[in-house]
Parts: C-alpha cells; structure tokens; sequence
C-alpha cells in the first residue's frame, strides 16, 4: 500500500497527500483501518485518473472524430433530444431570447426555431470534433469561402494582418479547418481565445483548434503578439478571427448599442486594435449551404480604421450581425445569456446614437 501511495505522489502534488494523511489520521475521526485504507485507495485513484485526464479525454475527442459522416448526421437528432428533454440544456433562456428576439413571430414559430437551433447546437458539437481529424482533402469538401478575392485585395494594398470579425452563427467551429484553404494561397490564421479555467480542457481546446495548423493567441496578449508580427518581416499575411457577439464583462463593455431592439454592451478590444495599428477589418458571416457545407462570406468593414470614428466598426459590425441572425435565426447561440450586462450597468459606456434616440435608452439611466 505504501508503494502505491509514493506511485501516486510522483504524479500528484505532495501537499494534497500531506493534507490527506493528517486528515485521516486526525484523532478525532477515529477511522477504522479499513476506512484508512480505502480512503487511499479512492485518494490514489483519483490522483491517477487526474494525471491521466487530458490523455483520457484527448482519445475519447478522437475516437469522436473517427466516426463517419453518417454516424454523425445519425447522432445529431439523439444529442438535441438529450439536449432538450433530458438535460433541458438552457431551455428557458433559449426560450426568452428567442421570443425578445422576435415578437412578431408567432409562438409556434418560435417553438420550431427553438427546436432547430437545438439540432444546429448538436450539430455544432459533434463536428468540433469531426474536423481536427478530417484530410485536407475532406476539409476542402465542407469549408469555402466566397469573395475571398478581397484578403487578396487587402494584401496587395501592403497589410500584413488582417482582423476577421465574426460571430457564433454558423458552425464557427469548422473553421478551425480555415488553413487547408488559406495556407496555400500565402494567409497563416490565429484565433483569439479566453483561456479556460481548467487547464487540462483548455490545452485539449487549443490542441484541437490548432490540428490543421491555426495558432491560438490568449485574448489578453493579442495586442503584443500583433505588435510583434508587424514589427516583423514575416512574408505570409495573417487572418486573426476574433468572436466580436459574445457578452463583455462590465469592465471591458466600452460600447451600448442596439441589437434586436435591445439594449446590448459589445466587446470593442478587436476594434481599438484595428484603429491604433490601422489593420483592416473583414467581416465573415458563416451560412450553411447544406447539412456538412458552410461558407464563409466576406465583407470588408474598413480599409483604414484609423480614420474611423470611435465605435463606428462595432455599430457596422452589429448591423451586419443581426442582419445575418435573421437570415439564419436558429443558427445563432441562443444559450449564451447574451444580455445578463445591461448598458445601464456600466459605469463608463458610450451608447450609439440609435441607442440614444430609442425607448430602451430610459432602461439604460
């Protein structure tokens, strides 16, 4: 028993088993020797299985991405069954943002675009899996851009970075596969990401999104690292994604504007970068043209940001995003509590002139 517990600490921190040891030894809990002993047979279980959990975790996140397109489209029905019924994943949310979203729907309406956006969410799920191990050759037959003639545009105009705002419409997720499409055409891709409190799901989510050669930049060094890249002499033209719809903590909601008639605080980092190091700025919008295809459409935002107004990106970019919302309503991420921070919660917030003028603003002193 002894030799298993010293196995076990080379692969757990000592001060875990130190605090264990006292505790089970402690007088006033009197534990038999058999509780003793299996108390340290569950403790080095657990150390073992913690030791080993981004390998566990990782096999199961390939064994996932070997199952053949059917099996998933099979799949897809079950999850968001499990989603819904079972789990009851979100439903009220789903079901409030939906019906502020659209009044003017009728309830069974509503209903229907409850359901497919659980379908769409399943579908989501599954194929964040499926794509890191898909061929290029099989990435090319469910990713295409259109328009992507204007990166080619923007390059020859002498820009090394390009920002590529988007939003979570769409199965966002397969484009991580964005290399195989780009790489050969000169771009690299980075992604700007939160880093997660778990290390170990936050190293599987960044090994995953990097599979197909992608590099993934912590949000809160993306200011250095572009800085860098630009002081450089690297050839190739970088694409950084940006997810631009998610909601800001009241701290860093610098911006209020309306989205769906509704009072909503924007993340404005991605455009205060784009202003003071004059990178442009594109717009992707991801529609699904069948089942397992999605594209990419591009629009330009701005050329030159540095001789836009203060906030006038964000506007542009929640114009476009609510415009694509209602194209693809189930398509969006209903489940975020995207409007659990009012622009009335902020202390220092710039509202839109659209903002100002509309009845919600009363909602926002």
């Amino acid at each position: 028993m002894e030799r298993v517990c010293k196995s076990a600490l080379s692969l757990y921190h000592c001060q875990y088993f130190r605090c264990s040891h006292t505790l089970i030894n402690a007088p006033y809990l009197r534990l038999s020797r058999l509780s003793k002993i299996l108390y340290i047979i569950s403790f080095c279980t657990f150390a073992l299985v913690k030791s080993y959990l981004y390998t566990i975790l990782s096999g199961g996140c390939y064994l996932l991405g070997q199952l053949p397109r059917w099996v998933l489209k099979v799949k897809a029905r079950p999850l968001a069954y499990l989603l819904y019924h079972g789990f009851r994943y979100r439903r009220a949310l789903v079901a409030e943002n939906l019906r502020n979203a659209f009044p003017e729907r009728s309830d069974e309406e509503r209903k229907e675009m409850e359901h497919r956006y659980y379908l769409h969410l399943a579908d989501t799920l599954l194929w964040s899996f499926k794509i890191p191990y898909l061929s290029r050759k099989k990435i090319k037959e469910h990713l295409s851009f259109a328009n992507i003639e204007l990166l080619d545009e923007l390059r020859e105009q002498g820009h090394k970075t390009i920002i590529l705002t988007m939003g979570h419409i769409g199965n966002w997720e397969v484009f991580t596969g964005a290399p195989c499409l780009i790489q050969e055409k000169g771009y690299s891709n980075a992604n700007i990401y939160k880093q997660l409190s778990n290390p170990y799901f936050d190293r599987l989510m960044i090994d995953l999104r990097q599979k197909h050669g992608a590099s993934c930049i912590e949000m809160r060094q993306t200011a250095k690292v572009l800085l860098e890249r630009e002081q450089s002499e690297q050839q190739d033209v970088a694409i950084v994604a940006f997810l631009a719809d998610q909601c800001p903590f009241p701290e860093a909601a610098r911006y209020g504007t309306l989205l769906f008639d509704r009072a909503t605080t924007f993340i404005v980092g991605w455009e205060t970068i784009a202003r003071k190091m004059n990178l442009p700025v594109v717009y992707m919008n991801i529609e699904s043209d069948s089942r397992f295809h999605w594209t990419g459409h591009l629009q330009l935002l701005s050329a030159h940001p540095s001789q836009e107004k203060p906030y006038a990106l964000v506007e542009r970019y929640a114009r476009l995003l609510e415009e694509n919302i209602r194209r693809q309503p189930h398509a969006w991420l209903w489940s975020h509590n995207r409007w659990r921070i009012q622009p009335k919660d902020v202390a220092r917030i710039t509202l839109s002139p659209s903002l100002e003028n509309h009845p919600s603003k009363d909602e926002t002193d």
